[in-house]
């Protein structure tokens, strides 16, 4: 009833709210605290994309990157937009000031994982600087979280008491919202896909996702900066019955295949592999 209010734009009626809790008022308030909070926090992960995306079209290094990359990142129609891809500027706290500028809540935006604390306790900056941009959504699409790709050329410099700028991809922390064990990059975008073919192509990361979804296979998806879970399957089952893991092809890719048929046959689950040279 609250996803479908909320599609309509509609408030529910007070004796609707806490719902399974009218005899208990303290736990029926708890409800709504906990539903408001997540309500803010996609609101302001929305409001963070935006702003990403905003970004990317002022960055010429950025669409110059995901050029290089095969993908045509601030096209109106396609992957740019069904993806939302964005980019964060070199700035310390790009992201900070515009959040502060728009009123937003500073200790919940650092929850989620968009900026921290500055150690010398001024302010605050962000996690993500001179990166790619890739939210990641959830089944309903809802930004639950970011990833982040160093652009090369945008290399920022290192946080406080850092001696460099970071891994090369990074990924929100996880929050309330965001759990990356049962969350797979593109899954919103190819859940239509999957159930029409029947079938899953898991790849392991952002722009393998992308360029599948670019050459015509939009049942591909990807874990998030992490290995297959039990919890992944179980999603994946509700959509397809059929699952073609395509690794990398070096060693580690191999390894990450044979662990991923491994856990599917112990829930009795046969996958599939796929190699390319």
């Amino acid at each position: 009833l609250e996803e479908l209010a909320e599609r309509a734009k509609m408030r529910l009626p007070q004796e609707l709210s806490g719902a399974g809790s009218r005899d208990d008022p303290e736990r029926a308030k708890m409800r709504e605290e906990e539903r408001q909070k997540l309500q803010t926090a996609l609101r302001l992960n929305r409001f963070a994309a935006a702003y990403y995306r905003e970004r990317l079209a002022q960055i010429p290094e950025a669409q110059a990157y995901f050029q290089k990359r095969g993908i045509d990142s601030l096209a109106t129609q396609g992957l740019g937009r069904n993806f939302y891809l964005g980019a964060a500027p070199v700035g310390w706290d790009g992201l900070a000031k515009h959040l502060e500028k728009g009123k937003a809540p500073l200790p919940l935006a650092q929850e989620l994982g968009l900026i921290r604390a500055s150690q010398r306790g001024m302010g605050h900056f962000d996690l993500f600087r001179g990166r790619a941009i890739f939210p990641i959504l959830d089944m309903k699409g809802k930004v639950v979280a970011f990833g982040g790709r160093t652009i090369p050329e945008l290399a920022p410099p290192p946080e406080e008491g850092a001696k460099d700028s970071g891994p090369k991809y990074l990924n929100s922390s996880e929050s309330f919202v965001f759990r990356k064990s049962k969350v797979a990059y593109g899954l919103f975008q190819a859940q239509k896909h999957i159930r029409e073919q029947d079938e899953i192509l898991l790849v392991e990361g952002y722009f393998d996702v992308l360029g599948l979804h670019a050459g015509g296979f939009e049942n591909a998806v990807a874990t998030c900066g992490t290995a297959l879970t039990v919890d992944h399957l179980q999603i994946f089952k509700r959509l397809g019955s059929r699952v073609v893991v395509l690794f990398d092809s070096d060693r580690a890719g191999e390894e990450a295949t044979d662990r991923a048929m491994e856990l599917g046959l112990q829930q009795g689950w046969v996958l599939h592999g796929a190699t390319l040279p």
